[in-house]
């Protein structure tokens, strides 16, 4: 079943502002159904971020080892940790596992969630898999807290609160 709109006609607004964008920074790119949900899903993660302050990032594991996180960046040091544009106030870090090619991207939003710049990272090859937020919640019927660990990104210690998704292949 479609859990998503029709990615490849551009009737909707958010679906001519994905093609808009993904012609302008990734044009070699083609439009799928995969990366129009991952544009769609860094929208909604930027909302759960802005409603909660308190949060560091927010991110997403699936069980093909792919990954997708938002991070807001507020800090001088954490511009400088991403070498990010000067109006960029979102980082995503996203990994993509496909046929044995892992591809790993830093997409910099400003305010607005415009696309300032994207950055191909083949270094950036991050598993959650292999994570222990990630094996707990997916054992776990209900959310869980992990005990403070130190961020594989930013090397800050933290907390993740995390759940698996209704049918699991995720865990956010």
């Amino acid at each position: 079943s479609q859990v998503v709109p029709y990615p490849y006609r551009p009737q909707l607004p958010v679906v001519r502002e994905y093609q808009t964008l993904l012609k302008k920074y990734a044009p070699d790119a083609e439009v799928n159904y995969t990366s129009f949900e991952q544009f769609l899903g860094a929208k909604v993660l930027v909302e759960a971020l802005r409603l909660n302050p308190s949060m560091s990032a927010i991110y997403a594991g699936y069980s093909d080892g792919a990954f997708i996180l938002v991070r807001p960046l507020n800090t001088l040091e954490q511009h400088q940790l991403f070498s990010a544009p000067r109006e960029a106030r979102f980082v995503v870090q996203s990994v993509e596992r496909q046929g044995g090619l892992v591809q790993g991207h830093f997409l910099f939003l400003d305010d607005a969630l415009t696309l300032l710049e994207r950055r191909n990272r083949p270094d950036y090859r991050y598993d959650p898999r292999g994570r222990p937020w990630y094996q707990e919640a997916l054992k776990s019927g209900v959310g869980i807290q992990t005990n403070p660990y130190v961020f594989f990104t930013t090397q800050e210690v933290g907390q993740t609160i995390a759940s698996r998704s209704q049918r699991g292949g995720a865990v956010v």
